[in-house]
């Protein structure tokens, strides 16, 4: 299921709030100017929800290589029509310097999965 996140159409954009500020993410990358990234996504389950919906629950973990962070939390969004947030905030409460720490709770997503439909219809005039 790594394949999954990694899909193109599929892309999370994370939102780390710390102390009050909002910090921008990616896929296991630097945040920002902060030395933070999120990633190892852990598929916990997946349910089919209907004939072209799953649900699908995930953790994470965060990665300090700075300085201590506290009460660490992170918001889940989806910019994928294909995509809904069902549950979309993780803790992983303190993270130390120099430390990995899994996230507490899961996030839940809803992946559409019907195929796209082409609809093709002649110009007009011919």
């Amino acid at each position: 299921m790594d394949a999954f996140l990694r899909h193109p159409i599929r892309l999370f954009l994370f939102f780390i709030a710390l102390m009050g500020s909002f910090i921008n993410s990616a896929h296991a990358v630097p945040i920002g100017s902060t030395p933070l990234t999120i990633g190892n996504y852990t598929l916990v389950n997946s349910v089919r929800v209907s004939r072209f919906e799953y649900d699908y629950t995930y953790t994470a973990q965060m990665t300090n290589t700075g300085a201590d962070v506290y009460n660490a939390t992170a918001t889940l969004t989806s910019n994928s029509p294909a995509m809904t947030v069902i549950e979309g905030s993780l803790t992983f409460g303190d993270v130390a310097g120099g430390m990995t720490t899994s996230s507490s709770d899961t996030f839940v997503v809803r992946h559409n999965r019907r195929p796209e439909r082409w609809i093709l219809r002649p110009l007009p005039g011919m």
